[in-house]
């Protein structure tokens, strides 16, 4: 105690922790912001938005195949050359929301494919699968 009286430590530092909380630059930046309140809310999905916004995404609800053989060929290319360089690949699904993967056309095709190419160039694929209202998820290795 004799120090501190000596030094004024708590003092200082007393004076120094009021004077940062009542500055103008350590205010909350939403004091003059109406809308702020907004951010509070919890999203409450809409499944015509959702609709909607799928059709406007995948408008054809068929995989051309031409088109997904170009840009698979591309994608084994480059893994093979990440397998070559001796660089380990894991590919990452990341979570999405049930209703929304399962209004996606062809998803769970697509993760079985996905999962086959990893494996076919030494990689690993981890989906992480679903994403509820805690935002807690599920890691799987497999479909």
């Amino acid at each position: 105690m004799g120090l501190d009286y000596f030094f004024g430590f708590s003092k200082i530092n007393f004076w120094f922790s009021e004077r940062i909380k009542n500055s103008r630059d350590c205010r909350s930046d939403t004091f003059n912001f109406p809308q702020a309140v907004r951010f509070k809310r919890v999203y409450r999905p809409a499944q015509q938005i959702d609709r909607v916004r799928m059709d406007y995404l995948y408008p054809d609800k068929e995989v051309n195949p031409e088109v997904f053989q170009r840009y698979m060929s591309e994608f084994e290319d480059q893994l093979s050359l990440f397998k070559d360089k001796g660089i380990r690949v894991i590919l990452i699904r990341p979570p999405l929301p049930e209703r929304i993967y399962n209004m996606i056309p062809n998803e769970a095709w697509f993760d079985a494919v996905l999962k086959d190419v990893a494996e076919k160039h030494g990689g690993e694929l981890l989906i992480l699968r679903t994403l509820t209202r805690t935002r807690s998820s599920i890691w799987t290795r497999t479909i």
